[in-house]
């Protein structure tokens, strides 16, 4: 994972700029703008992003999985945290249920997959330590499981371990029509010789699969041929099979990035590409004594870090000799008649973390089967790209890449995850997640959970037409509330203070409800005290319904 020291300030200023606002398309301009200096959340026409849930952390994936009652609940790996937390969403709206704990005592944690059972696999990081490969940096795979049903984990054990890599951990994961477990290994170096501990071929920056039933395996143990997938890569934070092609594997990978102003003589920029490989393909190397042919998996060596890719320099994706002459001389030249070239590439820094392809038909058939990537970008230098989530349109038979644009942009994206009924939600590396649906499956009636002072979800986009039912569910002091307009902005920009949405106080348990038929965004807030008008803010934005 890229994570420059001085990208923090960044993300935090992020997190504190966007917590509560959600921005319709319609009155903001599409996701194209790609305004740097305003990090509010932008998508295209008929698509509506707003907050889903905020960590204390940094949230690095996401998965669904089983919850209660049948409902579906979202795992989310909180990277500094070093834990799994789960959220409940019994709404299936705008906003899930606070974040808890589900397992702790993670280094790290980068990936975090679900199976259909409920089980919940943990990719992370060990800190240097002597193993088969050397004292350096391990990754490895854990299994946690909820056998009591109380929604904490209390079975946690290890699936595989020692996988060798550095600055670069062990990321996303994903479960294979084979049944298997498929894991990005990430890497320890720059360029393959400089930025950390030597690169173990072919297990750095390569993806392997294990039995996920599998505990405390080692790398070491398993057999090359079973287990290594696809190797020659740099950094690699997520694989995703093909919805074409259930055999075939995506991996977006981040190319070298530490070459600015000649720092690092030797050291290269070159492009985060996307790779496709075939998890099941085969060779004959001979035939056996009945003339029937012996095969072995074909293992598809991308090339890093002998080969690099600079579009932009070189104009075409053809790969050329990494300029490092240590490269070369340890690693020799890349073969460049040989090598996989990639299925696309996302150009320079821009980070390409987590990917997710759109396989409901909640978006139409324009988007089934698109993949979704996100960009986390760069936080230095003059040409800050990323800070979006790209829509990645393939060819006719799914193993090219035609055509890519913003879908997302604002926030520093470092995962994406696509639920059953096809909303995106996309974990931000400043604390927030947030969710992308279409303007037109908003519900017609939406509840608004008044507790402890606040509007929960304190911020909507709604199509005209759309009710709004606020709820006082006070726990604790038990106290009356009201709705009371502040501002009413129109959609023509003017604007008049207060609004037509105010009621009476209505005490616990009670409730108002208000039809909203006019476009423009409405701000409002609870009179019943002086503490309640400072406390409590909402806003609801409403747009045309058929935009």
């Amino acid at each position: 994972m890229k994570t420059p020291v001085r990208s923090l300030a960044g993300a935090i200023s992020l997190a504190a700029l966007v917590p509560s606002l959600l921005v319709p398309a319609s009155l903001t301009g599409s996701a194209g703008a790609n305004d740097r200096e305003d990090p509010l959340p932008r998508v295209p026409p008929g698509f509506v992003v707003h907050p889903y849930a905020a960590i204390a952390g940094t949230p690095t994936s996401l998965d669904f999985g089983p919850g209660p009652g049948g409902d579906l609940r979202l795992y989310v790996a909180d990277n500094t945290g070093g834990t799994i937390l789960s959220i409940e969403d019994p709404g299936h709206t705008f906003a899930g249920l606070p974040p808890v704990t589900f397992a702790s005592g993670f280094g790290g944690p980068l990936g975090v997959l679900v199976a259909a059972d409920g089980t919940v696999f943990v990719a992370d990081s060990e800190g240097p330590r002597a193993g088969p490969f050397g004292t350096r940096t391990y990754g490895r795979v854990w299994r946690v499981k909820d056998t009591t049903g109380d929604g904490v984990a209390d079975v946690k054990e290890v699936v595989l371990k020692d996988l060798p890599n550095g600055r670069h951990n062990t990321n996303g994961m994903a479960f294979g029509p084979d049944g298997m477990l498929y894991v990005a290994n990430g890497n320890s170096t720059d360029d393959g010789v400089l930025g950390g501990d030597p690169e173990v071929d072919p297990w750095s920056g390569a993806v392997v699969r294990v039995d996920p039933s599998a505990t405390n395996v080692s790398l070491a143990d398993l057999v090359q041929k079973d287990t290594l997938v696809a190797t020659g890569m740099r950094n690699i934070y997520d694989v995703a099979f093909s919805p074409y092609d259930p055999t075939k594997l995506f991996i977006p990978m981040n190319g070298a990035d530490d070459a600015g102003g000649g720092a690092t003589a030797g050291l290269e920029d070159s492009d985060d590409l996307l790779y496709l490989t075939d998890m099941d393909d085969m060779r004959i190397v001979g035939y056996d004594e009945d003339g029937e042919p012996i095969l072995e998996p074909v293992i598809d060596d991308f090339g890093f870090p002998s080969c690099f890719y600079n579009i932009a320099r070189k104009g075409n994706l053809e790969p050329y000799d990494n300029p490092s002459p240590s490269v070369i001389s340890q690693f020799g030249p890349c073969p460049k008649e040989t090598v996989p070239r990639p299925a696309g590439t996302f150009g320079l820094h821009v980070s390409a973390d987590g990917m997710a392809f759109q396989t409901t038909d909640a978006w139409g058939p324009d988007y089934k089967n698109d993949a979704f990537v996100a960009e986390f970008g760069n936080f230095f230098g003059d040409d800050v790209v990323g800070h979006r989530v790209v829509r990645v349109e393939m060819s006719p038979d799914g193993e090219r890449v035609v055509r890519h644009s913003e879908f997302l942009t604002g926030p520093a994206p470092l995962d994406v995850t696509i639920a059953p009924d096809g909303s995106l939600y996309v974990a931000d590396f400043g604390g927030m997640i947030y969710k992308v649906m279409k303007v037109a499956d908003v519900p017609r009636e939406v509840t608004i959970n008044i507790n402890a002072f606040h509007f929960t979800p304190s911020a909507l986009t709604i199509p005209e037409g759309t009710t709004i039912k606020w709820v006082n569910n006070e726990t604790v002091l038990q106290i009356p509330h009201n709705i009371t307009g502040d501002l009413y902005v129109k959609a023509d920009g003017t604007s008049e203070e207060g609004s037509e949405v105010n009621s009476a106080n209505f005490g616990v348990g009670g409730s108002h409800s208000f039809r909203f038929e006019t476009p423009g965004t409405f701000v409002y807030t609870c009179t019943f005290n002086p503490i309640h008008t400072a406390a409590m803010h909402g806003t609801i934005t409403v747009v045309p319904a058929g935009n």
